[in-house]
């Protein structure tokens, strides 16, 4: 659902452990604020095995790249859990058809909310470990649960992809998915490429929910705005669309 390409960029506390792990097409990054309980080798296993979930998945769905690996076989097709695909129902509902992956040019194509359910994956993996404080993010996907050192929440800030120095927005959430899209995608009504927002953030408690949110507002442009806030949770935080004479215009909440 995603033919283009944009970096974004966030900004987050400091954390006591932090791992980057390359992805093909892609990088993830942990960042850990583990209980004093925990030794170092609970740590760097739980961090294993959160990676090689990612890996498995990428593997099997391609979320990485943006593409997922359809048409789905057998084998593929089974990684693809009942949760995933309710959501994407869910979404299509909610979105008004914007978020449809079984209408899209190549046949189904849920990769626009891949990346969201991956890093659920890998963090339902930290919390079953033991640690419930810690931040996983890639593509212009983050999901944040728990606390920072502070103890007081995460504070991010979401920086331009075309100039990385300036803050779009500053955020001081916990438990929350935020999935920031800049890439054009395809509107499964037209079947061609659409990007009605330079950029759009999206936020609530589950980070898939919030990427297919996020890839709908996208397409839909400023009708999407309609959706927002739901009664589930989830609100577009950030969105920045060309002034006519060229000049940006952004909003927060």
């Amino acid at each position: 659902m995603r033919p283009g390409k944009a970096r974004i960029r966030y900004t987050i506390d400091w954390t006591p452990v932090r791992h980057v792990t390359a992805m093909p097409g892609s990088v993830a990054h942990f960042r850990l604020n583990p209980p004093s309980f925990l030794s170092r080798e609970d740590i760097a296993h739980a961090l294993a095995m959160a990676v090689s979930q990612l890996r498995g998945i990428d593997t099997a769905l391609g979320w990485a790249t943006g593409r997922s690996q359809g048409p789905f076989n057998d084998t593929n097709a089974a990684a693809i859990s009942a949760a995933v695909m309710s959501r994407c129902r869910e979404v299509r509902a909610a979105t008004d058809g914007y978020f449809d992956p079984w209408a899209l040019p190549g046949g189904f194509d849920p990769s626009g909310m891949l990346t969201g359910w991956a890093l659920e994956q890998a963090g339902a993996t930290l919390l079953k470990a033991g640690i419930s404080d810690f931040s996983i993010e890639a593509r212009g996907k983050l999901l944040l649960r728990g606390n920072a050192p502070g103890g007081d929440g995460w504070r991010v800030c979401i920086h331009d992809p075309d100039y990385p120095t300036e803050i779009l927005s500053s955020l001081h959430i916990t438990n929350t998915g935020l999935a920031t899209e800049a890439s054009e995608v395809i509107d499964p009504y037209t079947q061609r490429p659409k990007s009605h927002f330079r950029l759009v953030t999206v936020m609530g408690p589950d980070l898939a929910t919030a990427d297919g949110y996020a890839t709908a507002l996208r397409a839909a442009g400023p009708a999407g705005l309609s959706w927002f806030p739901t009664s589930d949770g989830y609100e577009a935080v950030l969105y920045v669309q060309p002034h006519p004479g060229g000049q940006d215009i952004s909003s927060a909440a």
